[in-house]
């Protein structure tokens, strides 16, 4: 004869199925759960977000004080309402050897839009071997006579520059949400401007 626990199982389920609710259940494999991000993607891209301590679209209070100062000493924020800060570290590596000039921040609202990586040109294609092993294959180049290498994801994006004409090359980490912002903020403003020289 059925116990007790039978019954009451039996009556919550029919219950559930008189009141019109269906539980499902699912079960995914336990490896499926959490699988690392695996370097050499643009997975990996957005996983990092950023270089070192500096994450993208992050409060720039987020980096300790004592590594970042103004860039060439100018506190004043520019055309797009960014200041330009300096990353101060004793270690100034893109991964464990290739050796960096400077990491440069561009911040919106005190948040990071921009970083700068500047290295040697002759370092370039190593940079770019760094890239391509970090991020894989970029999503566009737009020019083939030029060292321009663009990865492109909805949240953030990278380019990479260096040209035999001058001494530095660069690779620019951007948020996309913020550098869209900056956009429409100018625009705005244009608009605002234009409407006020046309009463005049």
């Amino acid at each position: 004869m059925p116990g007790i626990n039978f019954f009451l199982k039996s009556d919550l389920r029919n219950l559930l199925l008189a009141a019109g609710i269906l539980l499902v259940l699912t079960i995914h494999p336990a490896q499926s759960l959490s699988q690392p991000i695996k370097q050499g993607s643009l997975e990996y891209l957005k996983h990092t977000n950023g270089v070192k301590d500096i994450i993208l679209g992050a409060d720039v209070s987020s980096i300790p004080g004592y590594k970042i100062g103004y860039m060439d000493g100018d506190y004043h924020v520019d055309a797009d309402s960014c200041l330009k800060l300096n990353y101060k570290d004793s270690d100034l590596k893109l991964g464990d050897d290739l050796p960096l000039d400077l990491i440069g921040i561009r911040t919106f609202k005190n948040k990071v839009v921009n970083i700068y990586l500047f290295f040697k040109k002759a370092d370039g294609y190593k940079v770019l071997q760094s890239m391509l092993d970090s991020y894989g294959l970029f999503t566009d180049r737009p020019d083939n006579y030029k060292d321009i290498y663009n990865w492109n994801t909805k949240q953030v994006s990278l380019s990479l520059m260096y040209d035999a004409n001058v001494d530095l090359g660069v690779a620019v980490f951007t948020c996309n949400n913020l550098q869209k912002e900056i956009v429409i903020r100018k625009q705005k403003l244009a608009l605002m401007m234009q409407l006020l020289s046309s009463q005049f």
